[in-house]
């Protein structure tokens, strides 16, 4: 509303100015009641409600365990353990070995199949110092693009997906080798643009 409609509806009487601020004020309400529930529905996460957290937004501070001892799980240093002890191997009259016969099952054969082809990779980090057993770094390594994914329902396209996952990889990259991301992808449109090969990041 501007001056002229302001002076108009004064103008035009006493009780077209009521009704115009009654009017204003039912607005003003539903609005404010409006936001009010708005700002209830963003401040829910998962450690206030029934919510997963993988809902929480990435700024949103991790929920804390509930041991704050700092000790880790399991039995501690010192613990005496409940389980069965041993004989000792004195004490053993005869040891008999006992391999399971050849099954048939197709579940099986699949399953020595895939470990047979990997068998040599399995103990790679038995043979070479500094290689992990497990592929935690790598699994953690694509948490955020699965959250990424989850938060944002993809982009609907082929070509969009081609795009965040190669900005993606160059996020983590970048992250991993203590590079600025901005200024790597300011010279790979700085080349680009001149016509010059786009930098390497290895």
């Amino acid at each position: 509303m501007d001056r002229s409609e302001a002076e108009a509806i004064y103008d035009a009487g006493r009780e077209v100015v009521v009704e115009v601020l009654l009017a204003m004020d039912r607005r003003i309400q539903q609005l404010e009641a409006r936001v009010e529930k708005l700002e209830r529905q963003l401040a829910k996460s998962s450690r206030n409600s029934s919510l997963p957290p993988s809902s929480d937004s990435p700024g949103e501070t991790p929920r804390r365990s509930k041991d704050r001892s700092g000790r880790k799980r399991g039995g501690q240093p010192g613990h005496e353990g409940r389980g069965r002890d041993l004989l000792p191997a004195c004490a053993v009259d005869e040891v008999i070995e006992h391999w399971p016969e050849r099954c048939g099952c197709k579940y099986c054969r699949g399953m020595a199949r895939n470990l047979f082809k990997a068998w040599p990779a399995l103990w790679t980090f038995a043979a070479h110092k500094g290689v992990e057993p497990t592929n935690n770094h790598a699994e953690r390594a694509l948490r955020g693009a699965v959250i990424y994914r989850k938060l944002s329902l993809g982009t609907q396209s082929e070509q969009g997906e081609r795009r965040i996952a190669r900005l993606l990889s160059a996020h983590t990259t970048c992250r991993l080798q203590g590079r600025s991301l901005f200024v790597y992808l300011t010279d790979a449109l700085a080349a680009h643009a001149r016509g010059d090969p786009v930098p390497l990041l290895a």
